[in-house]
């Protein structure tokens, strides 16, 4: 490995860094301005109790997230489902949980929106699906579909000899 492919690997680390440095204060500032002003709506009592009352929902979708999985892989034994959006669908739900359970306005407006069962799949193929597409959308599907080429080759010099193929 050259000198150039290093310094162009740690300029594309760099960005990286930076870009999720201004992701974080993004997300900071939408925290304190969604918290400012949900207390000036609801008080600072009332701001104390909804993250009290997330936090608590959210531990609760946790410990009942077992139970939503069973649902979504009978779905997709039905066929209503595919693998990727049983996976990115429960991917969603337990981000949308851990963020109730983290204090804040706009973190809890975001978990209640990712543990909606239509939001998280709309989440799940709108960030994960449309951007690895599988070979297959469903396995049933690639059985139905699959092809085989076969040829037939007549020999000339068996037409009319007592081969194994004509006894």
């Amino acid at each position: 490995m050259e000198w150039e492919d290093l310094g162009k690997i740690y300029k594309f680390k760099r960005k990286r860094e930076s870009m999720g440095l201004f992701l974080f204060l993004g997300y900071l500032f939408l925290e304190i301005l969604f918290s400012y002003f949900s207390m000036e709506l609801f008080s600072p009592v009332g701001f104390f109790g909804e993250v009290i009352f997330t936090a608590i929902a959210g531990i609760w979708i946790i410990k009942d997230f077992s139970f939503a999985m069973i649902d979504y892989v009978k779905e997709l034994l039905v066929g209503e489902l595919t693998p990727e959006e049983v996976f990115s669908i429960g991917i969603f739900k337990f981000i949308g949980a851990v963020l109730l359970i983290i204090p804040g306005a706009f973190s809890d407006l975001l978990g209640l929106i990712m543990v909606i069962d239509w939001s998280a799949q709309l989440f799940a193929r709108f960030f994960l699906i449309s951007r690895f597409p599988s070979k297959s959308s469903n396995p049933k599907m690639e059985k139905e579909n699959e092809i085989i080429d076969v040829e037939i080759v007549e020999d000339s010099l068996s037409n009319g000899k007592n081969t194994p193929l004509n006894r």
